[in-house]
């Protein structure tokens, strides 16, 4: 489910704290490419064998995972007491952020890979164990706190784990259904809520989707614009979302069932 990248001689080199400190750098593709296949065919362990369950960092899933990272009070996604940092430095010290999408049901930490192995979560847990499920990751030059973040998290299909929920999003009605309580980002920094703002189905090669650099907020708001224009799901006060955007959030899984196919679905939130 990770996009091909290919780099932009265009992206302005400038530092600026605020907007990202360097233009994207692109990742060695073809090591992120050998682990697509996992999307859907290596969840399997042999013909008829059961699912393999996603680890995270050794906890045990379900409501357990949950408060082991939660206030007390706030053991379920959305809760008002939210996600601990601390306690999420202290179960999974490698991640960078938490991302919770209610509807979607996903609930779990972001991982950040090293430019050494950047397709290295396509294959292993949070907690670094062989997995094919995987853990959801960013690209491995971004920040957490970036204004836009793009994170990358596979299809496990017939599960309902990991981004799997996110595949029909580029649907209207999925759309509304699925994302009607948007998102939140948790980082060292704190948390951030986020509003569904459209979703479509885009070619593996589409670099503009994730794209992470940005000079101001009018150049921001203009990504978010024509990102709306060519969605095929969009929320219906986006255009009042666009005009005061100040970050954006981009969730991409695969969008087939069959493994090793070129389409994703890309997802984006806006605050």
């Amino acid at each position: 489910m990770k996009l091909k990248r290919r780099g932009r001689a265009h992206h302005r080199k400038r530092r600026n704290r605020k907007w990202g400190r360097r233009p994207n750098r692109v990742p060695p593709i073809r090591t992120v490419l050998g682990g697509i296949l996992v999307c859907v065919g290596l969840c399997m362990l042999a013909a008829g064998a059961t699912l393999v369950t996603p680890q995270l960092c050794e906890i045990p899933v379900g409501l357990a995972r949950a408060r082991v990272v939660r206030e007390p009070g706030a053991s379920t996604p959305g809760a008002s007491a939210g996600v601990s940092w601390q306690r999420v430095s202290e179960t999974c010290p490698n991640a960078v952020a938490w991302l919770e999408v209610p509807g979607a049901g996903i609930d779990l930490p972001v991982m950040r890979p090293t430019p050494e192995d950047p397709g290295y979560y396509l294959t292993h847990s949070a907690g670094g164990l062989p997995s094919p499920a995987g853990a959801p990751f960013m690209p491995c030059e971004s920040s957490p706190d970036n204004t836009h973040v793009v994170v990358y998290g596979h299809n496990l299909a017939g599960t309902g784990a990991m981004f799997s929920p996110l595949r029909t999003c580029h649907e209207q009605g999925e759309f509304v259904d699925v994302l009607a309580g948007g998102a939140r980002w948790t980082t060292s920094v704190g948390a951030t809520s986020f509003h569904p703002l459209c979703a479509s189905v885009v070619g593996s090669d589409d670099e503009e989707v994730q794209r992470t650099y940005f000079s101001d907020e009018g150049e921001l708001r203009e990504w978010l614009r024509s990102r709306v224009a060519s969605s095929t799901a969009v929320a219906g006060d986006a255009q009042t979302w666009v005009a005061t955007a100040q970050r954006a959030l981009t969730l991409v899984t695969c969008s087939s069932t069959t493994p090793g196919q070129p389409t994703r679905t890309v997802v984006t939130f806006v605050t």
